[in-house]
């Protein structure tokens, strides 16, 4: 047998909700960091300049621009993605069958418990 129908047996043997969390944990996780590489390099660069002049501030709704454009700009598309992603692209998948298992592994173990007693 080759690698890879050694590697597709193995991948293949992962749980579907296994899969399908760990594909949503990196679309998350990929998308924090896009947010992340943005608003801290842009209020860096346009929140902590050395030569600030109070009188040239620019203000949006009543806060710094940098902090509107560095800050809540990213949350507010972080907010929408993530209810776009919640309620259209995660999977609600079916745990009756896992749950049916641990059901039978704790009845197996309290069976074993029971007779161990008698």
């Amino acid at each position: 047998m080759s690698n890879s129908a050694n590697h597709s047996t193995a991948a293949d043997e992962y749980d579907p909700v296994f899969v399908h969390s760990r594909r949503e944990a990196i679309v998350i996780f990929c998308v924090w960091l896009a947010c992340l590489c943005w608003a801290v390099p842009y209020c860096h660069l346009n929140g902590y300049t050395a030569d600030f002049d109070p009188h040239e501030l620019t203000l949006i709704w009543g806060m710094p621009s940098w902090v509107f454009w560095g800050i809540l700009l990213p949350w507010m598309l972080a907010t929408l993605f993530s209810i776009v992603f919640c309620l259209f692209v995660m999977r609600d998948d079916d745990l009756s069958a896992a749950a049916r298992e641990v059901n039978l592994e704790a009845a197996d173990s309290l069976d074993h418990d029971a007779e161990g007693k008698h």
